[in-house]
Parts: C-alpha cells; structure tokens; sequence
C-alpha cells in the first residue's frame, strides 16, 4: 500500500516494545493490548500471518496516534478489495476515547485521498 522502501520496518506484539537491527535493516517492534492482536491473514498454529490491509492500516494509524497527535499518510494507495466496514471494526476496539477520535480523524482523510486518487 506504500511504495517507498521505510528505513525502519514496523511491527506489533503482544512481546514489550524492542528495537532489532538486523542485516535487512531496523525492525521496530510495539507492544500493543491483546484485544488489539486481531486482524491478521494466514494466522494458523504454526504461522505467524500477516496483517490484512486494513489491519496495517489500523496498527499505523494507532501507532502515530499514540505518539504524535494528528497525522496524515497521503501516499498511501489502498487496494481495491480494501474493506473500511472491517477498518471500524478494528477502531472500535480503542478504549482511549482521545486516541480514537485521532486514528478517526486521520484514516477519514487517507479514506477521502485514496478515493479521490482512484477518480
């Protein structure tokens, strides 16, 4: 959904928050709540998934949100098939009332720019 190469790669854990310096680069992990540990695509006993686009989505916008205040991601371009009803299902799982106005006001906007950018 990201064109450009990040300099460091970020990822969510129910593990504390580390960061990894790896030979592929720097690997960031955040510990999120366990109600937030959902959402994830080829999740099975013996691996790990990966995360579903909205999910992606949702666990930056969280990210940023807990960290910064308001923020915006305007290159990013959401695939086709991108489910927004599952998007706020995700949301709704933020108990900071504060937190989720943010992510709220935030992925509204990267919803309406990726809308417009399709035509």
């Amino acid at each position: 959904m990201i064109d450009q190469i990040p300099r460091t790669i970020h990822g969510v854990s129910l593990e504390r928050t580390r960061t990894l310096k790896t030979s592929l680069g720097v690997v960031e992990i955040h510990h999120i709540r366990d109600e937030l540990f959902t959402g994830f695509d080829g999740l099975s006993p013996t691996e790990a998934g990966v995360a579903s686009p909205e999910k992606a989505l949702f666990d930056t916008a969280y990210l940023l949100s807990t960290r910064s205040g308001g923020w915006s991601l305007p290159e990013v371009e959401l695939p086709d098939n991108f489910n927004s009803t599952k998007l706020c299902t995700f949301l709704d799982l933020v108990l900071s009332k504060r937190v989720r106005r943010i992510m709220h006001d935030g992925l509204g906007l990267v919803l309406r720019e990726s809308a417009a950018s399709k035509g």
